[in-house]
């Protein structure tokens, strides 16, 4: 059962509950095996196209930033406090702020971009897809681009959409992780 939030607010208090119910775990990654399958494809696809300066949206504890940081220098963004507060002390070589996407200051540009299996927690799709093409060159997700799996027609109608609206918006090249997720690298 899937509960409908009316506000981004309401989907950021969420998460940032269930943060809280998971630091003791920090250091672990949330779903074993596929977590690390997924970083060794994020990994792969990064190293295709530039990535001195990396944004890691929806970063965690910062379980890929620390990998991420043997490519390029990771900012690591996250709308929960806690989690944002356990990634600076397991990844030190990373910056952290928590933020959300939405909110997040224009302050630099990024060569890569790394949302995995984050997007789907943001309600307005335009603005974060238009975010997104302001920060950054290349857009690596997992799953559809703002969908909850590959088996998810929703998801797919929705990128669908998106992608009729955002014509700049190129998929270069998926990667198939397990049945049910797919990552993909983007041209913004």
């Amino acid at each position: 059962m899937f509960t409908t939030f009316k506000t981004q607010a309401e989907i950021d208090r969420l998460l940032e509950e269930q943060a809280k119910n998971h630091l003791h775990n920090w250091e672990k990654p949330p779903q074993p095996g596929y977590a690390e399958e997924r970083l060794k494809k994020i990994l792969a696809l990064a190293k295709t196209v530039p990535h001195k300066t990396i944004l890691d949206v929806g970063c965690g504890y910062g379980f890929y930033a620390k990998e991420l940081s043997k490519l390029g220098h990771v900012t690591g963004i996250d709308v929960s406090k806690s989690i944002i507060d356990q990634a600076r002390k397991n990844t030190p070589e990373a910056t952290f702020y928590n933020y959300s996407l939405l909110k997040f200051p224009k302050k630099s540009s990024f060569d890569l971009i790394i949302a995995a299996e984050v997007l789907y927690f943001i309600k307005d799709k335009d603005k974060a897809l238009k975010i997104l093409q302001s920060l950054g060159n290349y857009l690596i997700t997992s799953n559809f681009l703002f969908g909850f799996g590959a088996l998810n027609l929703n998801g797919f109608a929705i990128e669908y959409k998106l992608r009729r609206k955002f014509k700049s918006l190129k998929r270069l090249f998926p990667i198939e992780v397990r049945t049910a997720s797919v990552i993909t690298l983007w041209e913004l």
